[in-house]
């Protein structure tokens, strides 16, 4: 978009008395010369850069993400490096525990052994513990904005919000998984080594899923993604809702939602699926082929068959690799 510049007459002092009228100077550029302060659009894409396959590959690389997202290990070092902490260093909020149910520190300071922290989190994690039918395996959650240096050396960063708990309903059999995760985490520490936590990951991750022998697998995900490697660089889950046909699904082999990708020019393409929805359990049959339709600014560029083997073959175990 060009810009246009309103000019505005001003005042030149060159060679004006005081008690003389102000000249005024019309001070536009002449019209053959070109205005520094101007430029061009940089012209449109015409073609996309991504190809259908590029589509599916990228939406499998992205379910394996989200599904690598496992919470429990940033919880756990989390909690480790707080045991580093000192008497004084940093200052816990006790009341909030009593309160609230959360420890709650904020402070900028370094301990006598050489650890340090600065920002502040809330948190508890509880391991398996029973309420009433439901028997969890754990239950965690921090929120805050913290950096900290351990004794030996290696950085924790968080900011960000984490809720997440795994537990079994003991009258049915069936098994809850429900991760909420925003946010920047990192840890440089051998633990890390091979999991998102070493990875250039930002994310808005939002994951429900259910599972029991008797009645199969669903999946619901609400998730943004920046910061993969590839073609695709970021992804976006939106209203993306999957169950089998243990489950009752008219259409297992497709979900419901939209998936956008996002290529290194920054343009977006929407991949919309035909199956079952949060608001509808219905799907129309001719459409439920697995296959999604992409779109790239809006235009139609063909259907997507993308494999949904890593959102749904997980058994009765868990979901996360």
């Amino acid at each position: 978009m060009l810009l246009l510049l309103a000019c505005s007459p001003e005042y030149d002092p060159r060679g004006v008395e005081p008690e003389d009228d102000p000249v005024l100077v019309d001070t536009a550029l002449p019209e053959d010369e070109p205005d520094p302060y101007v430029y061009d659009e940089l012209p449109d894409e015409t073609e996309p850069l991504l190809t259908t396959t590029d589509l599916e590959d990228g939406i499998a690389q992205s379910i394996d993400v989200i599904f690598s997202l496992d919470p429990r290990p940033m919880h756990a070092i989390y909690e480790d490096t707080l045991d580093d902490i000192e008497s004084d260093c940093p200052y816990f909020y006790e009341d909030y525990y009593t309160l609230y149910g959360y420890h709650y520190w904020y402070d900028t300071c370094s301990t006598g052994g050489g650890a340090s922290f600065s920002g502040n989190g809330r948190h508890y994690s509880y391991d398996r513990y029973v309420d009433g039918y439901y028997d969890y395996a754990y239950r965690n959650y921090f929120y805050g904005s913290a950096k900290i240096q351990t004794e030996d050396g290696h950085t924790f960063t968080g900011a960000g919000y984490s809720y997440n708990y795994d537990y079994t309903n003991t009258s049915n059999g069936y098994r809850y998984f429900y991760s909420n995760m925003y946010g920047d985490f990192r840890w440089d520490g051998p633990e890390a080594d091979g999991t998102w936590l070493a990875e250039d990951i930002s994310m808005v991750s939002y994951l429900y899923a259910n599972v029991s022998p008797e009645a199969g697998v669903y999946v619901s995900l609400e998730s943004s993604l920046s910061g993969m490697s590839g073609p695709v660089n970021a992804a976006v889950f939106d209203g993306v809702l999957m169950y089998d046909e243990v489950r009752g699904s008219p259409c297992p082999t497709e979900p419901g939602g939209t998936i956008s990708l996002r290529d290194a020019a920054g343009d977006w393409y929407d991949v919309e699926f035909h199956g079952p929805t949060a608001g509808s359990s219905t799907a129309f049959p001719p459409d439920c082929d697995g296959c999604g339709t992409a779109y790239w600014k809006g235009e139609y560029i063909g259907e997507v068959c993308p494999d949904f083997g890593g959102m749904m073959d997980w058994g009765t175990s868990e979901p996360w690799r």
